[in-house]
């Protein structure tokens, strides 16, 4: 009797996921459509005055290259969720060659590569945006954020930023302090170096224990 042979199953094709962004995604991103996207008629006024002064050749405002920033990383996190700094990089230079007036100049000379600001810009705000929600500071006065976390009792969450600053929002003053001790002990470092009497330990302590009025400021 012959033996049947079976044919092992084909091997599983890998698909790659519609939500992935291509490798070169960065090489094909059309800053123009991003700067014409601003002109449509439900954008703020603001947003459309800061393309059209763009489109037009004209220095743009600070406000108006917020909204430009804002527009751009928005445009760039729907494309990839992930974006590099090498990513960041070659759309901050794209920008700054087609748009002329963002190129930052000094007396007519372009200052190191050109694009550095308008970088720096984008990946802050890219950054700011992938935040955790739990670390963004809260729209309402210090001290109703402080009452309003005593009335809740919430446990708090210990959140680790960037810069390996375990609890660089404080929300609550350190024992046996008041708002008003803390201001009087933010003045006590000037005083101690006017006069010529000050010790680094004293003024270690005093930086420590003002900081969440430093955070707030």
């Amino acid at each position: 009797m012959t033996p049947t042979i079976v044919s092992p199953p084909p091997p599983a094709t890998s698909v790659t996921p519609l939500t992935s962004s291509p490798a070169n995604w960065h090489l094909s991103f059309d800053v123009g459509k991003c700067i014409s996207a601003m002109l449509l008629p439900h954008q703020p006024l603001q947003t459309q005055q800061a393309a059209k002064q763009l489109l037009d050749g004209i220095a743009i405002s600070i406000a108006h290259r917020g909204e430009l920033v804002r527009h751009l990383a928005d445009d760039i996190l729907k494309v990839c969720k992930t974006p590099s700094r090498a990513h960041l990089n070659v759309i901050a230079e794209k920008m700054v060659t087609v748009y002329s007036k963002l190129k930052d100049e000094i007396d007519g000379c372009v200052v190191g590569h050109g694009f550095t600001s308008i970088y720096n810009q984008l990946e802050n705000r890219i950054s700011y945006l992938k935040r955790p929600i739990s670390t963004q500071r809260k729209s309402v006065p210090l001290k109703r954020r402080l009452e309003m976390d005593q009335e809740e009792k919430q446990t708090k969450t210990t959140v680790r930023d960037g810069y390996g600053c375990v609890d660089f929002l404080p929300l609550m003053f350190p024992d046996g302090e008041t708002e008003d001790s803390l201001i009087d002990k933010q003045k006590q470092p000037q005083y101690m170096f006017s006069q010529h009497n000050h010790s680094n330990d004293d003024i270690s302590s005093l930086m420590a224990s003002t900081y969440i009025l430093q955070r707030q400021d």
